[in-house]
């Protein structure tokens, strides 16, 4: 319901099984413990598993502690992190996070203001932009490309590990 209700995916999206493809890929992407391209470790999980997933209840843990994060904060429902490529880092990045270790107000701060460094990255002037870091303007660079490279992937989720260990 997660997905339905911040409408992560489009009616296109569900007839072409994408969702499924994407659950697939962030439980793959869980279970390799590191990024990868495209989705070239999926066929290879859906081999090994095919007769039984006997780790299906802590994959299925660690996503719920990741939708729970996510759930604490109060983004809009047309947050930056709700597309596809953020919220896919935020996933991968959130499964293994302690809530009781963290200050999830002061992580949701440091989200919230990188989503509105996006804004400045697209919409703003020279000056402004000069202002953000390069590790900022690449992200916002790679998650608007919604790339599926290994690098862009690792870059994405080195930027939000900074923000989770910034945050406890």
């Amino acid at each position: 319901t997660f997905f339905e209700e911040n409408k992560i995916f489009s009616n296109n999206d569900v007839i072409r099984m994408f969702n499924h493809q994407y659950s697939m890929l962030i439980c793959a992407t869980i279970m390799e413990g590191s990024y990868f391209g495209r989705t070239t470790k999926i066929d290879s999980y859906l081999k090994k598993y095919n007769d039984g997933f006997s780790s299906y209840k802590l994959i299925l843990k660690k996503l719920i502690n990741s939708i729970s994060i996510i759930n604490k904060f109060k983004f809009s429902k047309r947050s930056y992190w709700f597309n596809k490529a953020n919220l896919f880092t935020l996933l991968v990045e959130f499964n293994d996070v302690n809530v009781n270790e963290i200050d999830l107000d002061l992580l949701e701060l440091k989200l919230l203001d990188l989503e509105n460094k996006f804004d400045i990255y697209y919409n703003g002037d020279e000056e402004e932009v000069k202002k953000l870091t390069p590790d900022e303007s690449r992200y916002f660079e790679v998650a608007r490309q919604g790339s599926n490279a290994s690098a862009s992937r690792e870059h994405r989720g080195a930027v939000i590990r900074k923000l989770i260990e910034e945050s406890i």
